[in-house]
């Protein structure tokens, strides 16, 4: 046998349509680089990344509890409406709201004057998930200091937006 039919034969042992391969990017199997691949495995890595680094545990922060029954409680003795937040930990735009609006003066002061604030876990408080009908994060539900149900918002929002939707629905 020659070394030409040697080597034709081993690309053809790897090679599935028995052609030989010149292309060292062509995908067919012959160890070659295959750009395609490579950018399947970055982009999986990318989302991984994404995924690691939003999903925070759902806790109630400075000025919020979890307890929703104080909170009751609270705002009856204080004629306050209440804020129900529904987040989840693997909810991106519920960090991101958290972030941006929640520790935002504006909000904090709007807050401090008419509302007590609740953060509930979608994810492990299903009782309040399901009695709302909450289907999206973050989604907030505000009530009247006696607990009847004001309005609902689903969806990030921006300080002023957010403001704006709740002064709207406890007037």
């Amino acid at each position: 046998m020659s070394e030409d039919e040697i080597k034709k034969e081993k690309v053809e042992g790897e090679n599935p349509s028995n052609e030989s391969c010149s292309s060292e990017s062509c995908g067919c199997g012959c160890g070659g680089f295959n750009v395609a691949r490579l950018f399947i495995l970055f982009i999986i890595v990318i989302m991984a990344i994404y995924y690691f680094n939003s999903s925070v545990p759902v806790t109630a922060s400075e000025g919020w509890t979890s307890d929703l029954a104080a909170a009751q409680e609270v705002a009856s003795a204080n004629d306050k409406c209440q804020l129900l937040a529904f987040h989840t930990s693997w909810c991106g735009w519920c960090t991101k709201m958290k972030q941006d609006t929640y520790d935002d003066a504006k909000f904090k002061k709007f807050a401090a004057d008419n509302l007590v604030l609740v953060m509930l876990d979608g994810d492990k408080d299903k009782e309040q998930t399901s009695k709302y009908e909450i289907t999206g994060y973050p989604s907030f539900v505000v009530l009247g200091p006696g607990g009847k149900l004001k309005t609902k918002i689903v969806g990030y929002r921006k300080t002023d937006e957010f403001i704006s939707e709740i002064s709207a629905a406890i007037k």
